[in-house]
């Protein structure tokens, strides 16, 4: 019943993301402000089952960005959902190999349907 529940939501979250990046495609052709933010990388798949995250869970979240579950990153008490830029793909492929790390990450906010996402643009490892 819990893998059902989780391949549901992991079917939820592609949606998600598919309309973040077919909105944030939309957005790179705007003059959106770019923003800085800085957190912890999540799967966001173990983060909202579980509320998954730390040191303690960063094999797994290595495990599960790597087998394809969404990114986020979490600022503070807030969670956002980490989308690719068409213009700069790798930075988030590069933030997808850095599960738990404490990252700065440049480029644009988004918000659909009430999801907070984030266009990643540039990525580093924070200090």
């Amino acid at each position: 019943m819990q893998r059902t529940w989780q391949i549901g939501l992991t079917v939820l979250a592609v949606g998600v993301i598919s309309g973040l990046m077919w909105s944030a495609r939309a957005m790179g052709k705007t003059d959106a402000p770019h923003h800085t933010l800085t957190g912890e990388v999540l799967d966001m798949s173990c983060y909202l089952t579980a509320g998954a995250h730390g040191r303690g869970h960063a094999a797994c979240a290595a495990m599960c960005l790597k087998a394809g579950e969404p990114a986020g990153l979490l600022v503070g008490d807030k969670a956002y959902l980490l989308v690719g830029s068409h213009e700069h793909p790798q930075a988030y492929e590069q933030v997808r190999g850095m599960a738990a790390d404490k990252v700065t990450v440049t480029g644009k906010l988004v918000d659909r349907g009430g999801v907070p996402g984030f266009v990643v643009e540039k990525v580093a490892r924070a200090q």
